[in-house]
């Protein structure tokens, strides 16, 4: 069989969209075997998997912008400050508890390391360059010890 008919067609749009097999059986007029065995029919098969496909993508895209609306919502929930305080608390916990971890001390100076071996980067640009890790590092502490940035 070259082509699905109107009824074949009918029936993937209605499995697509969620339907039970029973009802779509009785609301193209054909018994659940026939709908059964249309199932196992080559082009069928493919059609309703391109469909699924498909759709499974549309809503994957779907929740990465949804999430990604999701994220800036509970950041600018974190500096409202016309937010009571337990919600931005609450936003803040939900932001940090997703994000990833920044890299460590010891991830950075053994990747400078590794470029220092593989002879990306030169030994002396790589002591300076963990001179300047170690300077602002301390920086930061003391930046936010002090009360953090200010503008």
């Amino acid at each position: 069989m070259g082509d699905l008919s109107e009824k074949q067609l009918k029936a993937i749009d209605l499995i697509t969209s969620g339907c039970r097999l029973v009802d779509i059986a009785k609301a193209l007029k054909i018994t659940d075997r026939t709908l059964r065995n249309w199932r196992n029919i080559p082009e069928f098969a493919i059609r309703l998997r391109q469909i699924e496909s498909n759709n499974f993508d549309s809503a994957v895209n779907k929740l990465r912008d949804a999430s990604s609306l999701a994220a800036d919502n509970l950041i600018e929930l974190c500096a409202s400050a016309s937010v009571a305080p337990q919600v931005r608390v609450r936003a803040c916990e939900i932001v940090l508890s997703y994000a990833k971890p920044a890299p460590g001390d010891d991830d950075i100076l053994a990747a400078i390391s590794a470029f220092c071996k593989a002879g990306i980067m030169p030994t002396d640009s790589a002591d300076k360059l963990m001179q300047n890790f170690a300077q602002f590092k301390q920086t930061l502490i003391d930046t936010l010890a002090d009360g953090g940035l200010k503008p």
